[in-house]
């Protein structure tokens, strides 16, 4: 059944991913100067846009976990699932995987 993939383990890994790779940008931002504002964050539509579509294309891929681990060959050395690694780095890659995709599209 898909909903196994929707633990609550494999959901807050995902969503610790992601916060993760959104900290690591906050860090690596280009003008340090500026103070981090969660207000200034807040109020910019594009910033809700990304992280609308973050959340629903993880909620997505992690329904998908299972068929994708086996495509990619995600297994342990034991052979078994490795769901919670699958998890953790769909959170973390998939900040960017949707910001280069709305690159594209903006062309």
């Amino acid at each position: 059944m898909m909903l196994n993939n929707l633990n609550l383990e494999y959901i807050l890994l995902a969503f610790l991913g992601m916060l993760i790779h959104i900290l690591i940008h906050i860090l690596n931002r280009k003008n340090k100067s500026i103070p981090i504002s969660v207000s200034y964050y807040i109020s910019d539509v594009d910033n809700w846009i990304r992280l609308i579509l973050s959340i629903v294309s993880i909620f997505a891929l992690l329904l998908m976990s299972e068929s994708l681990s086996d495509i990619f060959g995600i297994k342990l050395s034991d052979g078994s699932s490795a769901r919670d690694v699958f998890a953790f780095i769909t959170g973390y890659l998939n900040h960017s995987i949707i910001k280069n995709v709305l690159r594209i599209v903006k062309k």
